[in-house]
């Protein structure tokens, strides 16, 4: 029993290690705020909440995803005045969507 337990940890483990890791991921959204210096995007779940706020590192164009799903990578940080986290985005990767 206990053999049998730890192959299906192994397994669950190598899943997750072959997983894509992302710092955040939804759906990419435009923000619009006149708060000067404030991010001009934002990734919303499935039910359009702000999971987190983006601004784009040098040379990262984030129009091109706009209304997509996608996983983001880069530094991480917190906005304390909206209580939400901000991703300097380095790296974006368009996520499948798939058909039921």
């Amino acid at each position: 029993e206990t053999d049998r337990r730890s192959r299906q940890l192994g397994g669950i483990a190598r899943r997750a290690a072959e997983a894509p890791r992302f710092d955040s991921a939804g759906r990419l959204t435009p923000v619009v705020s006149r708060k000067p210096g404030a991010p001009q995007y934002a990734l919303v779940d499935a039910n359009g909440a702000v999971v987190s706020f983006l601004t784009p590192a040098p040379g990262v164009n984030l129009r091109h995803y706009l209304d997509k799903q996608v996983g983001v990578n880069g530094p991480r940080g917190f906005m304390t005045d909206v209580q939400k986290q901000h991703v300097n985005v380095q790296r974006v990767t368009l996520l499948e969507t798939k058909l039921r």
